[in-house]
């Protein structure tokens, strides 16, 4: 399934070219009827970028489930795995934000970036195909974590929750995912008051949130086992969060407007990471 879900995402990379031409086409004769409404533009633009873009990001989300529901081999260690395995996908994530806002979009152009990355899930896609040849599915059990002997922390499985602990458990980590991409939006806007507006402010911003994200992750999968009050924790880094948001947001940084917008990559990258790469980390813990 996941050298499909590989295949697909490249097939669709390699046809996005073309697929944004025809949707630039239907959005050309569909923008007089439209244009008038901010709301209704709005919503033919996320229709139209959606049927482009949404089945890849599909088969994306397909695949860290999968890869987990592989590796994790010691049931008592799943929160270790999973932590481990996010990083190591989001690391992935930085340095292909990274390279391609810095070195493939400016050297060799969007397309020839979506064709090369097309490649890259096809080869991906012939990897797993022929390593999964010889590995035995394990589909484990319907508990996160079990208890064990040498574990003093307890965990409940699934079906030990009531629906009402299951809601809450669910709409708390709903926030939290909102809450981190909507503070990357935010941060985005905001430093680009400062920061030339170009595919570099982005590059910096993403490549910045994904880092915090791959070190946050990585710190939780080496504590957790170590921990009792896990969701003493998961507040606390959500706290933590907010707090060091709503510090940088209360600050007037009037000292760096009249030169951010004049200084190297360097240094952009430095104020990019005092801004975002905090509560990036936290999230990443969570």
């Amino acid at each position: 399934v996941y050298a499909w879900l590989e295949l697909g995402v490249g097939v669709i990379i390699a046809f996005s070219p073309l697929l944004f031409q025809i949707a630039d086409a239907v959005y050309a004769q569909l923008y007089a009827r439209v244009y008038e409404s901010t709301w209704l533009l709005a919503l033919t633009r996320m229709t139209l970028m959606s049927c482009v873009m949404l089945p890849a990001t599909l088969m994306m989300g397909g695949s860290l489930p999968l890869l987990c529901q592989q590796f994790v081999r010691s049931q008592n260690r799943v929160a270790r795995v999973v932590g481990w395995l996010y990083g190591i996908n989001t690391l992935g994530a930085a340095l292909g934000a990274a390279t391609c806002g810095f070195w493939l979009i400016p050297t060799l152009g969007i397309d020839v970036a979506l064709y090369l990355a097309a490649a890259v899930n096809i080869v991906v896609c012939l990897i797993v195909a022929v390593v999964a040849k010889g590995v035995q599915t394990d589909l484990g059990t319907d508990c996160a974590v079990i208890k064990t002997e040498d574990s003093p922390v307890r965990c409940v499985g699934r079906d030990e929750l009531n629906k009402r602990q299951r809601a809450t458990l669910v709409g708390v980590f709903f926030g939290v995912g909102f809450v981190a991409v909507a503070a990357e939006v935010l941060w985005t806007r905001y430093l680009s008051l400062w920061l030339t507006n170009t595919v570099h402010t982005y590059t910096l911003t993403l490549s910045v949130v994904l880092v915090g994200i791959v070190l946050g992750s990585w710190l939780s999968a080496l504590l957790v086992e170590r921990i009792r009050w896990r969701a003493s924790l998961l507040g606390l880094t959500q706290v933590s969060a907010a707090v060091s948001i709503m510090y940088v947001m209360q600050l007037k940084p009037t000292w760096w407007g009249d030169w951010i917008g004049a200084i190297g990559p360097q240094q952009q990258l430095l104020v990019v990471a005092c801004v975002m790469f905090v509560p990036a980390m936290f999230s990443g813990m969570a």
